[in-house]
């Protein structure tokens, strides 16, 4: 009987280009057990022709995320931050990036600032690697402002979520023209993160992460608003 079990099989000619693989392959594992969003965005990046084409090789997100693990493990405090939490840091990135470009240019409806699984996965891979490196390097100092609050260790924290709101916050505190359309927000380079103007989706982001047994007021006085 089971020499003569019939396993279902999907054919795909050699001619077969790298993006329509990617695309069968998130297809097929979207049903039965379900992939997260990191093994189906491994995938679809790894079908990424221009990528091939300009390096002559595929990319692998499992090895950049390697080098966030890296960085992640030499600070105890962030050990519960995983994979999906680092894509969907640069999901907020990407598209408020992309929110404030619309903004910019008049658009009637601007791009919403969003880490969804369906933004996360249809995030290109240059937009991704244009922001990949920022999110890692902001890891330190979210860590250093965190032991700065007397958390220690991951246990300590309310929610996971807020790492990921941190970050965020770390990534536009550098970069205020993506932070805000205006004066009045993200401090740039050093010392204390200061939130962003009320209605700048980073500091609606962290205000929502923020657990609600702490008084707000408090957070924002922690974070240097004054």
């Amino acid at each position: 009987a089971l020499l003569g079990y019939k396993i279902p099989a999907i054919q795909l000619a050699s001619s077969t280009s790298k993006e329509a693989v990617a695309t069968v392959f998130e297809k097929v594992n979207s049903g039965g057990l379900p992939l997260d969003v990191f093994e189906l965005l491994t995938a679809i990046f790894a079908g990424d022709a221009s990528y091939y084409a300009e390096h002559g090789t595929d990319f692998r997100l499992i090895d950049d995320w390697n080098l966030t693990e890296k960085v992640r493990d030499a600070h105890p405090v962030l050990s519960n931050f995983q994979n999906t939490d680092f894509l969907q840091a640069c999901s907020v990135l990407i598209t408020l990036s992309r929110r404030r470009a619309d903004q910019a240019a008049g658009k009637a409806k601007p791009t919403a600032t969003s880490a969804r699984k369906e933004d996360i996965l249809e995030m290109d891979l240059r937009d991704y690697l244009s922001w990949s490196a920022k999110v890692r390097g902001a890891l330190p100092w979210v860590a250093a402002f965190l032991h700065s609050q007397h958390i220690h260790t991951s246990a300590n924290l309310p929610y996971r979520a807020q790492v990921t709101a941190l970050v965020t916050l770390r990534v536009c505190s550098a970069r205020t023209s993506i932070c805000m359309p205006s004066a009045g927000g993200c401090a740039s380079g050093s010392g204390a993160a200061r939130w962003p103007n009320s209605t700048g989706e980073p500091s609606k982001l962290l205000s929502r992460a923020m657990p609600s047994r702490l008084p707000r007021g408090q957070w924002q006085r922690r974070m240097g608003r004054r």
